[in-house]
């Protein structure tokens, strides 16, 4: 009998086939070993506590399960590997009783075959090879499912990409030209220089938007994400935003309105986090309200605080919002799409629940605006 150790390391690394021998019946063991030795490399366990030891400790590539394990009903045990620890080895079910009921029952706890007892060498065997074969196939497409789902992410993002960055690009190169063309003949006069030095900023800050967003995805994909956790001071963090966004809101015609309870509250988060996704949905809600107000705050709970942005834009429909915070989402009412990759709230969800262990949600009537909220926990007043 092998033992279990790093030595299971070392035979999986030369490419044998590990197999665990599920059985309470000594001689069924030793048969087994006879049959399968040294084709597979093989490992024992009486039980279902010992059978749970070693999946812990190692991933075979066959389990072969015995229905009847004295202490506990193999099938129970089978379930258990399946769901509780997604064991993904390929696990054949044992057992004297070939029912109907229980071939079934195996099968629907997504057993990959089963074998009656007495057992047939030869047969066996064969059950083994192509069970391990069957299985081997699976992986594969699993794994080639996947890089081709990578290599259309990868896709998606460069034509995307390609597309955004090309239109602030456009007049940044057009507008240039033209204004170095003007200046060389010498009729570039005041007004002119000033309203194209406006837009080349103006696409030049687009531009850097997106080149950030993209830096900002790519970053998110990394687990080992710093987070610096401080007090915040909740009333000085929504003015510096509401200043911020004084003259966007300005320039539409908005009304920016600040809502927030009475008295001095922090919360101790990472700022730098909290105020980026604040600034992301601010910034959505500016972009497409095209009168009235939008409107930031904050309320106070006993253990969170709620912090919200409402604009009287023109609103989400029910079918967009479910996928609203999905990466490269871009919705707009009157044209299916809006500007930018589409990254924006995705980066606020992750943020949100992944970073900052709070949530995010939206309530939106269209035609008459929406809301999004973000709770988050760990409030504390000073």
């Amino acid at each position: 009998m092998y033992k279990l150790d790093e030595n299971i390391l070392k035979v999986k690394a030369g490419g044998a086939k590990t197999v665990l021998v599920v059985d309470d019946d000594e001689a069924i063991r030793l048969l087994i070993r006879n049959i399968l030795e040294p084709d597979y490399i093989v490992f024992e366990a009486v039980d279902a506590a010992g059978a749970l030891t070693q999946t812990i400790a190692s991933d075979f590539d066959v389990i072969l399960l015995d229905y009847n394990l004295g202490g506990r009903d193999g099938l129970d045990l089978l379930i258990e590997l399946r769901e509780d620890r997604k064991v993904d080895a390929v696990i054949i079910f044992m057992t004297s009783d070939t029912s109907r009921d229980l071939t079934a029952q195996a099968f629907r706890e997504n057993a990959d075959d089963f074998i009656g007892k007495p057992i047939n060498r030869r047969l066996f065997k064969y059950a083994i090879s192509e069970a391990v074969k069957k299985k081997e196939t699976e992986r594969k497409l699993r794994e080639a499912a996947f890089i081709a789902k990578i290599e259309e992410s990868k896709n998606l993002i460069i034509a995307m990409a390609s597309h955004e960055l090309h239109t602030p690009l456009i007049p940044l190169i057009g507008l240039s030209s033209a204004l170095y063309k003007r200046s060389e003949e010498g009729n570039l006069d005041k007004d002119v220089l000033s309203d194209g030095l406006k837009r080349i900023v103006t696409a030049a800050r687009r531009l850097n938007e997106i080149i950030g967003d993209i830096l900002e995805v790519a970053s998110m994909k990394r687990s080992d994400h710093p987070l610096h956790y401080e007090d915040i001071a909740i009333r000085a963090m929504l003015e510096e935003l509401r200043l911020y966004y004084k003259e966007a809101a300005a320039e539409k015609g908005l009304n920016l309105v600040i809502t927030m309870p009475e008295g001095e509250h922090t919360i101790f988060t990472d700022g730098k986090r909290l105020r980026q996704v604040l600034r992301l949905i601010v910034d959505n809600a500016i972009k497409f309200t095209e009168f009235g107000e939008v409107e930031i705050g904050y309320d106070v709970g006993e253990e969170d605080v709620l912090f919200f942005v409402r604009d009287t834009g023109s609103g989400i429909l029910p079918e967009f919002q479910e996928r609203l915070f999905d990466a490269f989402e871009k919705v707009d009412m009157k044209s299916g799409t809006s500007p930018g990759l589409g990254v924006g709230l995705y980066l606020c969800r992750r943020i949100v629940e992944t970073m900052l262990g709070g949530v995010i949600e939206v309530d939106s009537t269209l035609g008459r605006g929406s809301k999004f909220t973000i709770r988050l926990p760990e409030i504390g007043a000073r």
